[in-house]
């Protein structure tokens, strides 16, 4: 079945001259029946059209919500070569490692100070987000604080400050 093909055109036949019914069905079919045909035909493609593109959103959609992202971690040594990789491993909120971090990122934000008032004013914005938020600086004790402070301070050499 060939949608675009047009249909032939019957020679009309000596039996059927005679009925004025038939002659005015050709002649319904001569003129109106090429612009019903069209009709349709684009009618039918236009719903086919619709039809994928709802399949496609809907696929779309599906792909969207369950994607998953896996974190791959590369460690490199000093001279940017690689030492070891793999995929990286669910961390709790506990680890030792990253209350040490958060505490010294909220130490250096509240001891930052610039004369760049846009950065200063998000430096003090994130010192109050974590106070506000009650993240890892209220949880530990302020013995244990300094004490994460004092022991990242020894690792660290200080430099003298040049004249």
């Amino acid at each position: 079945m060939n949608l675009f093909r047009k249909r032939e055109a019957r020679s009309p036949e000596v039996s059927d001259a005679h009925s004025p019914y038939l002659a005015a069905r050709r002649e319904w079919d001569e003129r109106y029946g090429d612009l019903i045909t069209r009709a349709k035909n684009w009618r039918t493609m236009a719903a086919l059209c619709s039809l994928v593109a709802l399949v496609a959103t809907a696929g779309m959609v599906w792909l969207s919500a369950r994607s998953h992202v896996v974190p791959f971690v590369v460690l490199v040594d000093n001279l940017g070569r690689p030492v070891a990789s793999g995929v990286a491993d669910q961390t709790s909120p506990n680890d030792d490692r990253l209350q040490r971090s958060n505490i010294f990122n909220w130490v250096e934000n509240l001891r930052t100070v610039t004369t760049d008032g846009v950065s200063q004013r998000k430096a003090i914005d994130r010192v109050y987000a974590q106070i506000a938020s009650g993240s890892a600086q209220p949880r530990r004790s302020s013995a244990s604080i300094t004490e994460g402070i004092r022991h990242s301070n020894a690792r660290k050499p200080r430099q003298s400050p040049s004249k």
